[in-house]
Formats: structure tokens, sequence, C-alpha cells
């Protein structure tokens, strides 16, 4: 998952940018609302965090502005301090989430991982990377002309790989994503199940498109 760090605090964006990535993350940072937008407008970002001390009109006006575009990329807002009434202009400006910090890795990446997932289309048109093509609906999948034999499993591992080519996606993102709570404890299940589905499209081909990036994840080669 790529992230962008908007730092309007100047203190909590360098220690989250370092823990982020330490975690997985595909991390930028800045301290320009501009360049926050202009991330946002071009689509090569899943989420914005914004951290500040306490929310003031600069940010909501920049929560305002990313909520928006009419691409919207989820916006989670980082505070030090805020009362009852900040969480409302927060949220009311466009906001996916307010977390106050110091907040748990846990939490911060759970919640990340909720607005993010909300956030996701919906099944419709076909999706196409390279020379995979999957119809959601149908629930039916192609290399080339060939048509993929794939469990229901492998189908949505591979459907959430399809909706982020190029991105790398974090094990506890795959899990959230296509098991349910039942496979919490089960740390090699997302392991087991990217190798079925590299087994179903890859290597009858000749191809390494679903890559293993070590100690991060996994990821789907864009082209």
């Amino acid at each position: 998952m790529k992230l962008l760090v908007l730092d309007r605090s100047g203190a909590v964006g360098p220690r989250l940018h370092a823990s982020l990535e330490n975690r997985g993350y595909e991390v930028d940072s800045t301290s320009e609302s501009s360049i926050a937008l202009w991330h946002s407008g071009i689509g090569n970002i899943d989420a914005v965090v914004i951290c500040c001390d306490r929310p003031g009109l600069d940010d909501l006006a920049t929560v305002a502005e990313l909520g928006g575009n009419p691409d919207r990329i989820p916006v989670v807002v980082l505070v030090a301090a805020a009362d009852g009434t900040d969480v409302v202009r927060v949220l009311d400006a466009g906001a996916d989430d307010l977390l106050l910090s110091p907040v748990s890795a846990r939490e911060f990446d759970a919640r990340l991982r909720a607005i993010v997932r909300r956030a996701t289309p919906p099944p419709g048109p076909s999706l196409e990377v390279g020379t995979l093509r999957l119809e959601p609906q149908e629930r039916r999948a192609w290399r080339d002309d060939h048509e993929l034999e794939l469990s229901p499993r492998e189908f949505d591992l591979l459907e959430v790989f399809m909706r982020h080519p190029g991105r790398l996606l974090t094990r506890e993102f795959l899990l959230d994503g296509v098991w349910d709570i039942a496979y919490l404890g089960r740390s090699n299940v997302v392991d087991q199940g990217v190798s079925h589905v590299r087994r179903k499209i890859d290597r009858p081909f000749g191809r390494d498109d679903l890559q293993t990036v070590r100690g991060a994840g996994y990821r789907l080669r864009a082209s």
C-alpha cells in the first residue's frame, strides 16, 4: 500500500514515515498541501495521512480539497490534540477518520485497511493487467485466451492484486481483504494463497508477474 504523509506538525511526520516504512508501506512525505493534492489527482497513492498538532482552518481546507477530488483518495487525520468539536469539523470536512497521536501501530493499520477497503470500487467492468483479464461479475479470469481455473479464494486474491497493479500489498492488507476472522491466527495463509495463484497465472505461461517483496509483501507487475 502506498501512502502520502502530509506533515503539518513538523514533528510527527518523520517518525511516522519511518514507522510506516518499517511496517512495509511505500511512503512519500511532504509539508506542502499542493503536493498532496497533485498526488491525489494523478492517483498514484492509496491514502493520505495528514499530521497536525490540532486541526486548524488550513488543515480543514486541505481535507475538503482532497475530499472534493473526482478520483477521491481516502484521508486520515492524525492529531496531537482534539476535542469533540474538532472531530466533528474534521469529519464534516471530508476526512475518513481522525486518530489521536500516539496511536498503536496495530490500530492505525487496521483503521487504514478499513478505509481503503471501503474506497475500493465495487465489482464492475472487466479488469486488465498486462495479459491478465478478469470479469468480477462473472467471476472468470484469463491469461491471454486461456481461461484460468481458480478456486473462489484464488479468484478473490487475484482480484485484489488486479485492482492494485504495481502496488506493494502487505500480508495484513491481503489477509484483511480476502480472508475472514477465522484465519487471523494462521500466519502463513497469505503466503500459501499467493503461491497457489502464482501456480495458476504465471508458471504455466513462463511468467513472473506476481512478485514477492522480501519482508514486505507482494506486488503484481503492472504491465
